[in-house]
């Protein structure tokens, strides 16, 4: 094979070799940040360090600042 085909071969097994590598940690890690934020929610007060607020919109898939504290609270009893 040539020399661009050899590259790509490398570049692939890379990427293989570097998700199987980190795949574990990331979950773990994904884990743990759940629950840190579980925490802050039940912890905090409305409205929450930009952390949580990042977090609950990208849960819910609404604009934090389009959320009042009551939606944020049933969503948050469902977790």
């Amino acid at each position: 094979m040539g020399v661009r085909r050899d590259r790509l071969d490398l570049w692939i097994a890379d990427q293989v070799a570097s998700r199987r590598d980190n795949s574990p940690a990331k979950v773990a890690e994904r884990v743990r940040r759940l629950a840190r934020l579980k925490k802050a929610i039940s912890e905090g007060k409305f409205p929450y360090i930009p952390t949580v607020q990042s977090w609950i919109s990208a849960e819910t898939g609404v604009p934090f600042s389009q959320l009042t504290a009551d939606e944020v609270g049933k969503w948050a009893k469902s977790l």
